[in-house]
């Protein structure tokens, strides 16, 4: 059975070879990932709309909060025994996510709590010691869910570039 998510990526941000590498990062298809960039905090306004949220989660160039969320949790599926995975990161990914859910609309934060879960399970474990089992097929779901719902907002980067030249004449 053929899934619809591909076709709506071709469609997202205007960029196929982004879309694809996000839906391969979900998936457990991607080859061996590099140590995510150092994490900034973005500041969001008091309330984001769905495309300036869906445009800061995932950044121009993969480097937002949601690619550096994809990126720990592909890294946990990798080694279970979370050694490839600092405390400091997931906290600041973590942390990152509540505050686009804090300004995002109902649906879009929906989705980015859905993610949250796994992150403090892997904090938790971390900082405690505590065996736990991590959900990262909801995290996985949500994130396509995600990607599908921010589908109808081109970035600001991939619109500049696909706009039509002036007519000559």
């Amino acid at each position: 059975m053929a899934k619809s998510v591909p076709n709506a990526l071709v469609k997202f941000r205007g960029s196929v070879p982004l879309a694809i590498f996000l839906v391969l990062l979900l998936t457990g298809c991607a080859g061996a990932g590099s140590q995510p960039a150092s994490v900034t905090t973005s500041t969001i306004g008091a309330v984001s709309s769905d495309s300036h949220t869906c445009e800061s989660l995932y950044g121009a160039a993969l480097e937002g909060p949601e690619a550096r969320a994809i990126d720990i949790v592909k890294r946990f599926e990798q080694r279970p025994d979370l050694s490839s995975i600092s405390n400091d990161e997931v906290k600041s990914a973590s942390d990152e996510l509540v505050a686009f859910r804090l300004r995002a609309s109902p649906a879009a934060g929906t989705l980015i709590a859905e993610q949250e879960s796994p992150l403090n399970q892997m904090l938790t474990i971390i900082q405690s010691g505590e065996n736990q089992t991590i959900d990262t097929l909801a995290f996985k779901t949500a994130g396509m869910e995600l990607l599908s719902f921010c589908q109808p907002y081109p970035s600001k980067h991939d619109s500049s570039h696909t706009q039509a030249a002036p007519a000559a004449g």
